[in-house]
C-alpha cells in the first residue's frame, strides 16, 4: 500500500468531515494559476477536519498567502 493509499484510509478512519478530491487540477487553487495534479485533494468541512488533516499528513507550513511552502511526508497531499 503506498503512502498516499495509507494516507487516505486514515482520513476516512478518522472522522473527517469534507472533500476528498482525487487528481485536482492544483492550478484551480492557486495564486498564479500553475501546478500539477494532486493525488489527493482535501476541502475540510471546518477547522477540526483541517487540523485532523494537517496532523495526520504531517505538515510544517512556512509562511503564509502565495509565499507559503508545505513540507509533509505525502508529496502529493494538498490541504
Amino acid at each position: 500500500m503506498s503512502k498516499i493509499q495509507q494516507f487516505e484510509q486514515n482520513i476516512n478512519k478518522s472522522g473527517f468531515q469534507g472533500q476528498i478530491i482525487h487528481d485536482e487540477d492544483l492550478k484551480n487553487h492557486t495564486t498564479m494559476q500553475v501546478g500539477g495534479s494532486a493525488r489527493l485533494f482535501l476541502k475540510p468541512k471546518d477547522e477540526q477536519s483541517l487540523v485532523l488533516a494537517v496532523n495526520l499528513a504531517g505538515i510544517r507550513t512556512v509562511g503564509d498567502g502565495a509565499g507559503g511552502v508545505q513540507k509533509t511526508d505525502y508529496t502529493a497531499v494538498s490541504l
